[in-house]
């Protein structure tokens, strides 16, 4: 197997018997079978349906990191609601806890150039509660910012040989991102293995798929599609 990085797709030909992919640089790759595992943004999910549904800002931004603080019970996601939106915690070993603020916030803001010290003072600001408050004060890092997006459903996740798995076909939010791409890719696996062709194969892994993740799809809209978590175990604070 050759893995290739720093390819941009731009394009991809369907005929009887392959899929051509098309690159930005020119580059081409034929194969009897597509799968477009590429996120929310997906381009193939275009390529597949023009008329598809495409990601949007979903009125929140959030931030995440790492603190060292003992005392924390471990294997429990605690969640603190506020006006500002949620903040969850949980730990990933006795001494250091991950922690995430998800902060509504109805225009898109700006977040380029917001250093480690800036998000600590704001989230402070915006989540008073004493554990949250705790946690950021002992933070170590920063790991991570960005937007929280959310997409319409997708009514088209095949053509004869292309495919979507994972945020690609079905973004469902609440932490179950990484999970149901796993799931689909064995879904996927085992209906190849079993159908006749590649096009029966796909409209099988459809059949299979659809009736779970529009449960999830389902969860996710009544749960406001806003904190992408599964809560295990919860926690309201404050």
């Amino acid at each position: 197997m050759q893995i290739v990085t720093g390819e941009r797709l731009v394009g991809a030909m369907e005929s009887p018997n392959s899929v051509v992919a098309e690159f930005a640089s020119g580059r081409r790759d034929t194969a009897e079978l597509f799968v477009g595992a590429d996120g929310i943004w997906s381009t193939v999910r275009g390529l597949i349906d023009s008329s598809a549904p495409r990601a949007e800002y979903a009125g929140l931004c959030g931030v995440a990191g790492i603190s060292t603080l003992p005392g924390v019970e471990p294997g429990v996601w605690n969640l603190t609601y506020t006006r500002n939106g949620a903040f969850v915690y949980t730990s990933i070993d006795e001494q250091t806890q991950w922690w995430t603020a998800q902060i509504g916030d109805p225009v898109k803001p700006d977040l380029r150039g917001v250093d480690d010290a800036q998000w600590l003072r704001r989230v402070t600001e915006l989540f008073p509660e004493t554990m949250p408050r705790a946690l950021l004060a002992a933070a170590t890092s920063i790991a991570a910012s960005g937007y929280l997006n959310v997409c319409d459903p997708i009514q088209k996740w095949h053509s004869g040989r292309m495919v979507l798995v994972g945020d690609a076909a079905h973004p469902v939010g609440v932490g179950h991102g990484a999970s149901k791409c796993i799931e689909d890719a064995l879904e996927l696996a085992a209906a190849l293995s079993s159908a006749p062709t590649v096009p029966a194969a796909l409209m099988a892994y459809d059949a299979a798929r659809r009736p779970r993740m529009d449960k999830l799809l389902k969860h996710g809209h009544n749960a406001g599609a806003g904190i992408p978590v599964r809560l295990s175990s919860v926690r309201v604070l404050g």
